[in-house]
């Protein structure tokens, strides 16, 4: 029987896992989704974040600790800095332990780790439990130095100017395959994707450490997932992109897809697809951007998945960085009729039908 878990702070980011929870593992099942006051989540169904069809989990605002439908709460830092507040995580924590519950932590590395955190794992050393990835360089270290090639097939998922859905079709492409009897280690920019099971990886650790130079992190990203690909022998690698892909603008460059072509440095991709705002997917625009890109990340686009992301332009203009409102999914489906019907690359849209059109193309 599966353990009922509560899942905080729930928020758009977090819906991908919801959505793929019980596929990827057999150990949980969600139980309750907590959001932040403010969000205007609570009361709703979790697919609202995004605009989604329903998945069955109504969100609650705020937290309640003395609930008898879970058994474990997962914590989990996420991406979007409104949402995670660290004394609101540690207090959160407090009551869980307090009222006789166990906790899972997930963070993108030990010193990223609230204080308050580390300490109650020390006191409940059984009922709290921090999950973070870190390799360090001095484990990097122990290899010969040498840049090494991966011999496995490697999907690489990206968003075109932001991370429109990558998670998404990250966690959908896992839970083809895994009914497919294929056997795929998966890294994610996402700590929290840590959910799904042991061959859940992040690498933010590295990509994000302030002390080593950028030649370091590639050699270091390099080696781990060569590590990776010896230890748990996958017959294939999933990774989703750290960033965005390119920039998108002057205006709002959005990180130059710094960290994504460094992670083409460190791996060259056999397949790319690329997670395109509604607006965007047009098949011109799409054909001249793959070539560059087979130039920027090695690889050109294999197949886009059209996300019903709308790019606010105005806001672009105003506050110089890139944001965006959820459209109707009807928009996406006129969008693909529009311009897949006469483009080179296959126009998919996995929120509606899934990852099964993608998976064909790639592997047949």
């Amino acid at each position: 029987m599966r353990i009922p878990v509560a899942i905080y702070p729930y928020c758009s980011e977090l819906l991908p896992i919801v959505k793929h929870f019980e596929d990827l593992q057999d150990k949980y099942s969600i139980a309750r989704l907590f959001s932040p006051a403010g969000l205007g989540l609570g009361g709703k169904d979790a697919a609202h974040a995004r605009n989604h069809p329903n998945v069955g989990h109504i969100v609650l605002d705020g937290f309640k600790a003395d609930e008898t439908s879970w058994e474990v709460l997962f914590l989990t830092r996420v991406n979007q800095l409104h949402v995670f507040d660290e004394d609101t995580i540690c207090d959160i924590a407090n009551k869980t332990l307090s009222a006789g519950k166990r906790i899972i932590y997930f963070d993108n590395s030990k010193k990223d780790v609230p204080e308050q955190i580390r300490k109650l794992s020390e006191i409940y050393p059984v009922a709290m439990t921090i999950i973070t990835e870190d390799m360090h360089l001095d484990e990097a270290k122990r290899g010969d130095g040498n840049y090494k090639v991966l011999e496995i097939p490697i999907v690489l998922v990206g968003g075109l100017f932001a991370a429109e859905d990558t998670l998404e079709v990250l966690l959908g492409l896992a839970s083809c395959l895994k009914k497919q009897g294929v056997n795929t280690t998966v890294v994610s920019k996402h700590c929290h994707a840590k959910m799904s099971g042991l061959n859940y990886h992040c690498l933010n650790h590295l990509f994000y450490d302030g002390n080593i130079t950028e030649v370091a992190k590639i050699m270091a990203v390099n080696l781990c997932l060569k590590n990776l690909e010896q230890t748990e022998l996958p017959d294939i690698i999933l990774i989703e992109a750290p960033d965005s892909v390119m920039r998108y603008n002057n205006i709002a460059p959005h990180g130059f897809g710094i960290y994504t072509y460094m992670l083409g440095q460190a791996i060259k991709p056999d397949y790319f697809i690329c997670c395109v705002p509604t607006d965007l997917a047009i098949s011109n625009l799409l054909a001249e951007i793959s070539k560059d890109l087979s130039v920027r990340l090695g690889a050109v686009i294999d197949a886009v998945h059209v996300s019903n992301i709308i790019i606010d332009s105005a806001n672009v203009t105003q506050a110089k960085k890139v944001s965006y409102v959820y459209a109707n999914l009807d928009t996406v489906k006129k969008q693909i009729q529009k311009q897949g019907g006469h483009s080179e690359i296959p126009f998919f849209d996995v929120v509606s039908d899934g990852v099964g059109g993608i998976c064909s193309i790639l592997f047949g």
